[in-house]
């Protein structure tokens, strides 16, 4: 009897190495990212670091859908109260345990939100202007004209 009970804890102990697995990689490093509309010369302020997920299922090797990188970047920018994502990383995971899995698109960055007329006023709040085209963007406070950050992957949806 304790013989078989042995033999049935490795047969479990395989399957659910077999059963079980998973994966995440880094897909990109971008400097800006967002769905919505820009206005080069607008006022932008950061807001706070934000993370957006679309995940979708996999039930019996059938999918639920198929993750979106977009719905991850407006989760992030709904998640960060802003209109733009900079310094962000997007990354992809998927796992599976038997019959059930996840597949997800993951971003993580600053997000920024326009600065309204009150930010403006506000010394406190560090303001700063998008400047360039679509080719050589960058944000540059204009508190501190030094303190510029660089563009160098743009994507708009």
């Amino acid at each position: 009897m304790k013989k078989n009970l042995n033999y049935f804890m490795v047969l479990i102990v395989i399957l659910s190495g077999i059963g079980f697995s998973g994966c995440t990689e880094q897909l990109a490093n971008l400097s800006l990212v967002t769905t919505e509309k820009v206005e080069i010369g607008g006022k932008y302020k950061k807001l706070k670091s934000s993370e957006g997920i679309d995940k979708k299922i996999w039930i019996l090797f059938i999918p639920i859908g198929v993750p979106n990188v977009g719905r991850a970047v407006e989760d992030c920018i709904a998640n960060g109260n802003g209109v733009l994502i900079t310094d962000a990383v997007l990354t992809r995971t998927s796992w599976w345990f038997l019959l059930y899995g996840e597949n997800d698109f993951t971003i993580k960055g600053d997000v920024w939100g326009k600065a309204d007329v009150g930010d403006l006023n506000n010394p406190d709040i560090e303001i700063f202007e998008l400047r360039g085209n679509m080719n050589d963007l960058e944000l540059v406070s204009l508190t501190y004209p030094d303190n510029v950050v660089k563009v160098s992957h743009y994507i708009e949806n």
